[in-house]
């Protein structure tokens, strides 16, 4: 009999990989015989983050960024388009939001991304992804690799997340440390550490996605830059010219600080309105990969590219740094003020590590399923 399962997550985000994993999880789900709906559930201060027409965007207390979100509005909107027709193809074609939780789900999957966090100045828990919503008799909550990275345990959010964490029937996360931190909070509960739904799902799950080769016929490396990384473009751009090669720029957002280093730097591309068929495309096809994003990272990963995970020290490096230090490429963890370790990578012990993990990970679904 087919499970009825409900994904609660970010899939509405224009990130590439807060998109990339609930497809993966949906799919996997799928390929498990459920019967799988992504709840359209819309947090409201991650939409007003990533939505461009919403007006938080153009008053904000920095005239400088209100000035850029102005300047940027109609890249921006090309950009969100991009990622919503990749949203309705791939994810979920309805549109809008739901205004309660569906009850009838017998399966309920939170996760993954960076939802155990607090938001907004008020720093406050999202109730749905901690699990305050009310389910038919019988029917479970399950979290899968959720991340707790941005949260900070003082003693109010332990308070919280002991009562959140008693809402689940499985709990998983995607950070070794967290899953230590959780643990006397848990109350006897197991918490376990799973693959990220993006390595969950097996390569070639992703030949069903579009992509698309942003610069044919051309050698060229990646810098995808979130966060503060834009103080390694200058030793990046040094390193790629000395292999001949030409620099891809994405981000997240739209930076002036790259548009002007695009600007003055021979061989170097910003693609400011990049959907998701020119990131998956450029990362299956780069020499190089630099970037401290962690789904950046998986993909170059996933694609076995020259990967250079960039280690930003703003404290957020931990989910990049466990898998790396999981899958045995810690010497490829690279700070700006360090020389570059061109060891190579040996895939073929990585892709080893990956499918025990995968076997261990698939084991939580299907103990969640039963």
């Amino acid at each position: 009999m087919k499970k009825n399962v409900g994904i609660l997550t970010t899939y509405f985000a224009a990130n590439y990989g807060a998109m990339l994993q609930p497809f993966a999880l949906k799919r996997v789900l799928e390929q498990q015989g459920c019967d799988v709906e992504m709840i359209r559930y819309g947090q409201p201060d991650i939409l007003h983050h990533y939505n461009p027409f919403h007006w938080s965007h153009f008053f904000q207390p920095k005239i400088t960024a209100a000035l850029a979100a102005w300047l940027f509005f109609p890249w921006a909107v090309v950009k969100e388009l991009r990622f919503r027709r990749f949203m309705y193809r791939y994810i979920n074609p309805e549109r809008g939001f739901v205004d309660s939780i569906p009850y009838d789900k017998e399966v309920y999957y939170i996760g993954s991304d960076q939802l155990w966090r607090t938001f907004g100045s008020d720093e406050h828990f999202d109730p749905v992804y901690t699990g305050f919503f009310t389910t038919k008799p019988g029917a479970r909550k399950v979290s899968y690799a959720v991340s707790g990275e941005h949260l900070e345990l003082n003693e109010t959010n332990q308070v919280y997340m002991r009562r959140a964490l008693s809402n689940f029937d499985m709990i998983s996360v995607r950070e070794e440390s967290r899953a230590r931190d959780f643990i006397p909070l848990a109350e006897g509960k197991s918490i376990e550490v799973v693959l990220d739904p993006t390595l969950l799902a097996t390569p070639d799950l992703y030949q069903e996605l579009e992509s698309r080769d942003p610069l044919p016929g051309k050698r060229y490396a990646v810098f995808y830059c979130v966060r503060r990384s834009q103080n390694f473009i200058h030793r990046i751009y040094d390193f790629v010219q000395s292999k001949g090669c030409e620099l891809l720029l994405f981000s997240e957002g739209i930076k002036p600080s790259l548009i002007a280093f695009s600007l003055t730097h021979r061989k170097v591309h910003y693609f400011t309105t990049a959907g998701e068929e020119l990131f998956l495309g450029a990362l299956q096809r780069a020499e190089y990969v630099f970037t401290p994003s962690f789904h950046g990272s998986v993909f170059a990963i996933i694609n076995h590219r020259n990967l250079f995970s960039l280690l930003v020290g703003d404290g957020q490096d931990t989910r990049t740094s466990h898998l790396l230090n999981l899958l045995g490429m810690e010497h490829r963890l690279w700070s700006v003020d360090q020389p570059i370790n061109e060891e190579p990578i040996a895939y073929e012990k990585v892709e080893n590590i990956l499918s025990e993990q995968r076997a261990l990970s698939l084991n939580f679904i299907y103990r969640s399923l039963q």
